[in-house]
Parts: structure tokens; sequence; C-alpha cells
């Protein structure tokens, strides 16, 4: 008999996908044949992959090579018992969700199987539409959490991604050819900063700086792909388009290399086929995988177009930069323009939602200019006590940026919003010790708290 899907499972792979890798794989411990059987039957019914074993240890040992999604076991088992059995799973799979199907149908062995950290004890005979919305929603909330995981590290990476172009005062990123790169090229530079990275990683970062609109992009180079394996290692070369001799000349019969055939094309002086005799102002470009062997023309290969990325250039030194801009310049506070900080603010904010973190922002200004060259110079001594307790007492990595001569704003990477606290106590105290109020004013700001809110309530179970 042919059951009908469960509610909640419709997000699930089609029936009949015995075979499909991408299903979510359920390993069986059931020691007798005919229980074994059914609810393989049951749960191949609703579309996910079954792996069943009659001993616990060959279900272990299967586990190593083919991790699965859920494991549904008997209590009792010929060379395990229930409680070894969830102490083995804690010990090596700690984040397998691990459901009993039992013959012992006593509520006190249902507690200690929860206590040692099963999910579920049910009892045989059992509910099966129960089962299986109890598998659907444990599915769906392992696939969601390990979403939110993949994100939070793509999120990071970002960041340290961002970080490294800062340190490293890295002014444009751009790919070369890389034949033994699945997509034909990478970025060395992040070579130079992650080396367990793909080159699809790579670009999946870069791409995601320029759509938060902290790095901008511009047209590098078009690569292009065999039609047949996809590889960008091939050979070009300019036949006649009548009867695709190699050898062109131009019409006073002089031979060309490649080269002299593209000078050729671009002035416009026409070529001529060696064998058939025919003119011609542009040749076809035959083509030759040297990955797959097969031969095509240029205009049937794959297209990619590819991007240099880079920072936002901030302002060199000038004689309109403000004394507070040029001292935080001298005690090593880099600073970014302000085109950047929105770009980067919105970026950040983005970043630090998905990671339900926030983080701070300080604005420093410039209260008034002195008039005359004795003031001036108590007005350096001050600032330059401000940026050298600005550059110790704020987290690594914190970014500066400039909006007019008198102001600069800092975007501060917490790892605890009462961290910000902290630096704020901090520079208030080295504010009145060294009598700044009268020269500078401080902001501090929190962003993202909301995300704190939900975060607690979370928590709280709200």
């Amino acid at each position: 008999m042919c059951l009908p899907k469960t509610p909640g499972t419709e997000n699930l792979p089609e029936k009949g996908t015995m075979g499909n890798n991408h299903a979510p794989l359920i390993l069986v411990l059931e020691p007798e044949e005919t229980p074994a059987f059914q609810l393989e039957q049951l749960l191949q019914q609703q579309g996910w992959r079954v792996q069943r074993f009659s001993r616990a240890r060959e279900g272990l040992a299967y586990l190593e090579k083919a991790p699965a999604a859920i494991l549904i076991s008997e209590w009792e088992l010929p060379d395990l018992q229930g409680e070894e059995l969830c102490a083995r799973v804690q010990q090596d799979h700690p984040d397998l969700p691990l459901i009993f199907l039992a013959s012992l149908a006593q509520p006190e062995l249902r507690i200690r199987a929860i206590r040692l950290g099963a999910l579920d004890y049910v009892f045989k005979p059992f509910d099966r539409e129960l089962l299986l919305a109890k598998i659907a929603r444990i599915l769906s909330f392992s696939a969601a959490l390990k979403k939110r995981a993949a994100g939070q590290e793509k999120s990071e990476l970002e960041l340290s991604l961002l970080e490294f172009l800062r340190a490293r005062n890295v002014a444009g990123v751009s790919p070369r050819p890389d034949l033994h790169s699945s997509i034909g090229f990478s970025y060395p530079v992040l070579s130079q900063w992650r080396k367990d990275l793909s080159p699809e990683q790579q670009l999946e970062l870069l791409e995601a700086l320029h759509r938060h609109g902290v790095l901008e992009r511009q047209i590098f180079d078009v690569l292009k792909f065999c039609p047949h394996c996809n590889s960008p290692n091939l050979n070009f070369r300019a036949v006649c388009p009548q009867c695709r001799f190699p050898v062109l000349q131009t019409p006073e019969f002089q031979s060309l290399d490649p080269m002299g055939v593209k000078a050729a094309e671009k002035g416009k002086t026409g070529l001529k086929c060696s064998k058939c005799g025919a003119q011609f102002l542009h040749p076809v470009y035959a083509v030759r995988c040297l990955n797959c062997g097969e031969d095509f023309d240029e205009k049937d290969a794959k297209s990619k177009i590819l991007y240099a990325y880079r920072l936002p250039e901030a302002k060199q030194a000038s004689a309109d930069e403000g004394p507070l801009q040029a001292i935080a310049r001298e005690v090593g506070l880099t600073l970014l323009p302000e085109a950047a900080y929105r770009a980067i603010h919105s970026a950040m904010d983005q970043i630090h939602r998905e990671m339900r973190r926030p983080f701070g922002e300080l604005v420093l200004q410039v209260l008034s200019f002195p008039q005359n060259g004795q003031s001036d110079a108590v007005l350096k001594s001050k600032l330059q006590s401000a940026m050298l307790l600005l550059s110790k007492i704020l987290p690594e990595h914190s970014l500066a940026f400039y909006f007019a001569p008198d102001r600069v704003r800092i975007l501060i990477f917490l790892t605890d919003p009462l961290d910000l606290e902290g630096i704020a106590e901090k520079l208030e105290n080295y504010f009145d010790r060294l009598k700044l109020h009268e020269w500078l004013s401080m902001k501090f700001s929190l962003h993202g708290t909301s995300s704190l809110l939900d975060r607690l309530e979370a928590n709280l179970g709200l």
C-alpha cells in the first residue's frame, strides 16, 4: 500500500528517490527482518534514503563513511543496549538525532533514553503518521540549523577578508588564469589570506562584498570555456571561413602569424586564404579543447566575464586635511573616505544581523579650532593623546572614516555588546584625566540591538 505524504513533508524529495544522493539518509537499526523491512518501505515512500542494519556496531561503522540525518533504533539490539548506544552516539556523533522505536513499552525507559540524549522513545506498535511528522520536523529543523551555521561562517569570512584587504592596503584583487581551477581562474592575493579556499569560494566572497557595496568591481577580461567539458584550456587558430585553411595572408601575399592576423583585422586591411584565394576582413577562429580534444568554433564556446575588485580609494593627505585626520594617520589609524562609510556600515549591519551580533560606533569631533600658534600646539598635543588612546583601546580591525576636517567616525567590531560599555568607560576616564573634553566630544552608539532582543527572547522561549 502506498501511503500519502505526511503534512509537513511537502518540501522533501519525491517518492521513488532511493538512489537520490541529495535526499536525507535515515539509518535504521532493527534486529527483526519484518519490522525492519516495513519501516524501510514506509520511509522510502516519503522520498528518504534508508540504510538498515540488524546490529549496532555495523550501523556505527557505516556512520563513519556516510553521515546520516537521523538514527532510528530498537532499544534492545543483539550486540548493544540502548544506554550504550546513546553513549556512543553522544561521543562520536553528538549532532545526530536519535529516535528509539522500542518493543519495551516502559515509561521509565523512555525517560532514561531522553535523559541520555535521545530525542524520543516511541513504543511499538507506533502511529505511522505521527512518526513521519516527527521525522519531517527534525529534518526541517536540522536543515535550518545548518543553513544558519553556514550563513554565519560565510559572514565571518566576509568580515575577515575585508580586514585582510585593509590591513595589507590591497589596491585591487585581480583574477589570474588557473588551469587547475574548475572555473579557469583564481585570485592569488586571496590565497595569501586563506590557502584552504577554492577559487569558487574566493569568487563567492568577493561577489558578496560587492553586493554589500563594500567592494567596487570592473570588467577585467572575458574567459572562454569548452562547451563540452567546461575546460578553459583552449587553443585558438584563425582559419579561412570558406575552406577552413589555417594559413592566411594579406592581399599583398605576406603570410601572417596570429598577432599579424589580429593586426590586419584591427587595421581593416583584409585577409586572403593561401589555399582557396578567398578574401575577407575577419577570419573564423577554430578552437580545440586541450582537455577533452573536441573541436568547435569560437562562437560556440561558453563565455564568462571576469571582474577585478577593489576597495574605494581613500584620499591622500592634503592641505585641506584637518588636524584630526592628519594625527590619526600619524598614529596608524587607517582612514577611509566618507563614500566608503555608508557602504561598509550597510554591509556590517547586514552581516552582523545575520550573525545576531551588534556593532558599535564612535563619533569623535573637534569642538573648536584655535586662532593662534600656541593654542594650535596645545590642540595638536591633545589630539595626539586622543588618537593614541583610540589606537590602544579600540578592538583590532576597527574601521575609521573621515567626514569633515573636524570629525571622524569609527565602526567597532564587538564580540559582546557589553564590550562597548567597557570601551566607553575607559575612554571617558582618560578624557577626564587628560582634560580632553574641552577640545573633543565623543558619542557612542550601538547598532543591531534588535537582534539582541530576538536572541534573548529565543533563549527565554518567548
